[in-house]
């Protein structure tokens, strides 16, 4: 039985798989902008930290830069003190005179002195001394060091609130024996100077540690003293500095947990390390705006897809659904749920087309409620429809194959199509449907309309060329007999022009 009709499921069911192959779509089309806005959000990110990694070299290599020359000036001046001071021709006051010149030749230098083999102080450029200890110290190392080399304390007061570092080298008398110590006293305010002036951003250290791990300069400070003296020697930021010599790396600051990148390097053959750090969320911060913006505006462009797909898709469907419910409309007749006359004739002339080419027989039946008007009359049209729709699902019932093709013709009358059935299967199916609407109209309800059927019954194997309104012209002279031999029955009618 043809309902609904296959057609239109059809059409309904290929507009949902549309309809689902577009949210897909669309849901893709969201996903791929995300992730490829993430790659390039991710790459900008990588960009960043590159371009932080180069300042921070850069900072690193023109600090060292500076330094090295400020050392190198200390070392020329210890250099000339020393090849003065060992002269035996030059006499005390150009001495004297020489030290006090060449102090005045370099910013930031606190104080020169020069001492004797024992450690007595014989020249000096204010009343400051060296500390006994320190004195001592360096009588010691310079006893073993060659005349050219230069030793760099550790940093220490010289006076109170006058934190320096100690540049030092031996004297020796023209025998090359040990004959003193000559040493230029650098304050440390030039370090904080200098570090000051670099472009560190935001939460930015510059720090500068002897080899064993004290600290001789850091900018900022955490204790307002520059932290001379603080001992990193077991800090794991410095341990890993100390190990891979020079280069870069990211972590975590031990003294005030900032994380950070490190750009490292040794300076003063070793002596000194320095180190460049500049805070993580200072290097990201412009690229988290960026992120945060567009970011934002990416996943809203997505959702903003996801719901349009969803959208478009519901609308899809809505209009897919009212499509076939009007492609039902035009298909089925809308009292009793058959196929229509339209439809009917659709059918039969695919039916009769088919059977030609397989030559299987192909049979119709034409049934008509007897006395139809007169039910309108008595019981009016209400009770008439009703009587209509029990007739349509009891003619429904009655054939079950899925090729059976039952149809409302016109007003009373219906029409079932039945593919691959003869004669006598058609008339048995006509009595079933007879059986069936009497067992259906069983009721003590007197007032109720009670109807006959009538039917007429066509069995053809057609050929090409056989003509089909012979065969349904069979069936309505079926009928016609049947209504004259006292309704109620079935009459059975062969096609003139088919076999």
């Amino acid at each position: 039985m043809l309902h609904p009709i296959t057609s239109s499921l059809t059409s309904f069911a290929f507009s949902k798989g549309s309809t689902r192959a577009f949210t897909g779509g669309a849901l893709a089309l969201a996903v791929l902008v995300v992730f490829l806005v993430g790659v390039s959000l991710w790459q900008q990110r990588i960009d960043a930290r590159d371009i932080a990694t180069q300042h921070a070299e850069n900072l690193r290599n023109l600090l060292s830069q500076e330094l090295i020359g400020r050392f190198r000036t200390i070392d020329a001046m210890l250099n000339e003190i020393v090849t003065n001071v060992s002269d035996p021709q030059i006499d005390r006051l150009s001495k004297m005179n020489l030290i006090f010149r060449t102090k005045g030749l370099v910013d930031n230098v606190d104080s020169v002195l020069v001492t004797d083999a024992d450690g007595q102080t014989i020249f000096k450029t204010s009343l400051t001394n060296l500390d006994t200890h320190l004195s001592s110290e360096l009588l010691a190392i310079h006893r073993q060091l060659s005349p050219y080399s230069t030793q760099v304390s550790q940093p220490y007061d010289i006076r109170p609130g006058a934190p320096v570092l100690t540049f030092s080298r031996r004297i020796s008398d023209t025998r090359f024996g040990f004959a003193g110590v000559a040493a230029v006293n650098l304050k440390l305010a030039y370090f904080r100077d200098v570090f000051t002036r670099a472009d560190v951003g935001a939460n930015g250290i510059v720090l500068l540690t002897m080899r064993n791990g004290r600290v001789v300069t850091r900018v900022p400070a955490t204790d307002g003293k520059l932290d001379a003296g603080r001992d990193l020697s077991s800090n794991e930021n410095f341990q890993r500095s100390r190990r891979e010599g020079t280069g870069t790396f990211i972590a975590r600051s031990a003294t005030d947990g900032v994380e950070r990148l490190f750009a490292f390097a040794p300076i003063s053959g070793g002596e000194l390390v320095l180190t460049v750090g500049l805070a993580i969320p200072t290097i990201y911060r412009e690229w988290n705006k960026r992120a945060s913006i567009i970011g934002g505006a990416t996943l809203i462009t997505a959702l903003a897809l996801v719901v349009m797909g969803f959208l478009l898709s519901a609308e899809f469907r809505r209009r897919a659904q009212a499509e076939a419910e009007l492609e039902t409309l035009a298909t089925v007749d809308a009292l009793t749920g058959l196929a229509n006359r339209r439809q009917f004739d659709f059918s039969l002339q695919r039916e009769w087309r088919r059977a030609a080419r397989t030559r299987a027989t192909l049979s119709l039946l034409l049934i008509d409620a007897d006395h139809f008007k007169a039910v309108n009359d008595r019981f009016g049209h209400v009770a008439g429809d009703g009587a209509l729709r029990l007739l349509a699902d009891v003619i429904g019932q009655s054939i079950r194959r899925p090729g059976d093709i039952a149809a409302r013709y016109g007003g009373e009358e219906f029409a079932v199509i039945l593919p691959d059935t003869g004669l006598e299967g058609a008339v048995a199916i006509a009595g079933i449907i007879q059986a069936r609407l009497a067992a259906a109209q069983v009721t003590d309800q007197q007032e109720r309309p009670r109807v006959t059927v009538s039917v007429g019954v066509a069995a053809a194997t057609p050929a090409a060329g056989d003509a089909i309104d012979d065969f349904v012209n069979a069936a309505d002279q079926g009928l016609y007999r049947a209504k004259h031999d006292g309704r109620n029955t079935v009459r059975a009618e062969a096609p003139r022009s088919v076999d």
